[in-house]
Order: C-alpha cells, then sequence, then structure tokens
C-alpha cells in the first residue's frame, strides 16, 4: 500500500495521473509522401521535458553517404545524423506535447512541433509547423517494441533509461510504470526499479 501511495504521488506531481501512453520510447519515423520507413529515434524525458535522437538509419540517402547533416545550423553543423538530436524542449499539456522543435536532418529545417500519442499508444502523431499548427504537415510513427521473453523488463527498461546520460530516480520511474501500463509484457514479475511485484 505504501509503494502505491508513492506511486501515486510521484504520478501526480509530474502530471501524468491523467493516464494514458507516454511518447517516451523508440519510434519508426515514415516519410509521410513514400510510405517508407526512414530512421529510428529514441524519445526520452530529461527535465521534464521531451528530447529526441536518432538511433538508426533506414533509409540511407545515396546523395549523402557519409550520413551527415550538411545543411544543419549552429553546434549541428557537419555533425552525423546518426545519434543526433532532432527533437527538443517538447512539453506536456494534457495529452498534447508541444512547445518544443524538431528538426529534419535531410533538409537542415526545424520546425514547431506538437505531438500526441493515438492507436492507444501504436502510433505517434507528428506535426511540424512554421507560425501555426495549420500551416504545417503531419507524419505518423510506428511504435518499435521491444519484444517479451525472459528478462525483458531489464531490456525495455533500462534500454529506455540508458537514453539519457543521468536520469532522476523520478523520470526513471515514470519511464518503468509507462512501459509496463503500455507493452503489458512479462506479466507477475519482480520490477526492476521500484522492487514491487506488477
Amino acid at each position: 500500500m505504501v509503494a502505491v501511495a508513492v506511486l501515486g504521488m510521484v504520478l501526480a506531481q509530474a502530471g501524468w495521473a491523467q493516464g494514458g501512453s507516454s511518447p517516451v520510447g523508440r519510434w519508426r519515423t515514415m516519410d509521410d509522401a513514400t510510405g517508407k520507413a526512414k530512421s529510428i529515434v529514441v524519445l526520452y524525458l530529461e527535465n521534464g521535458k521531451l528530447y529526441g535522437k536518432v538511433e538508426k538509419i533506414l533509409d540511407p540517402d545515396p546523395t549523402n553517404p557519409e550520413e551527415i547533416c550538411r545543411k544543419c545550423e549552429g553546434e549541428q553543423h557537419d555533425k552525423p545524423i546518426l545519434g543526433l538530436r532532432m527533437l527538443w524542449d517538447m512539453t506536456a499539456s494534457g495529452a498534447e506535447w508541444g512547445s518544443g522543435m524538431i528538426l529534419d536532418p535531410h533538409t537542415g529545417s526545424t520546425y514547431r512541433c506538437i505531438m500526441t500519442v493515438v492507436e492507444n499508444g501504436a502510433r505517434l502523431k507528428v506535426r511540424g509547423y512554421v507560425g501555426v499548427p495549420m500551416l504545417g504537415r503531419t507524419q505518423y510513427w510506428v511504435r518499435e517494441p521491444y519484444g517479451g521473453g525472459r528478462g525483458c523488463w531489464k531490456r525495455q527498461v533500462l534500454g529506455e533509461i540508458e537514453t539519457k546520460v543521468r536520469p532522476s530516480g523520478a523520470e526513471a520511474l515514470l519511464i518503468s510504470l509507462d512501459l509496463s501500463a503500455r507493452l503489458k509484457l512479462c506479466p507477475f514479475t519482480r520490477h526492476p526499479l521500484i522492487g514491487v511485484f506488477q
């Protein structure tokens, strides 16, 4: 009972008590024009804000075999696209995340961004825009599963926590709770972070 009460307080303080899936995790980005998968990106929490980086390139650009962000500006100019931060400063407002920016590594362009998890957590609606949201473009990213089996909690939870250098205890807990509710894998196993049975 104590553990449940503590978890409730943490979730309420973080604004996650409203329920629903979070965007934290691995996503397969899709080209809205061709429908072809482009990359795997990892979204993670840091100091209450959502960030994203490129984990894997699925559709290499033949005109850019080195996969360098030549058109990016500032500190991201000429940086490898693999591992590049392409989403930053997103904050939650209800079920929607916004107030941040998203980068298109292939064009070097940055846009304001709004995103919402849809279809029971299976897809992420991502809208980049300039000025006002109606003047933008929407993509749907597909969630990448971690898979089940023996030790799946360790792979899922630690896999997402490894996207952060120093996750706070509360952020690590929220990530693990979200994974538990979202993926519903490894039932009745001992939770590796809080040491209680699900």
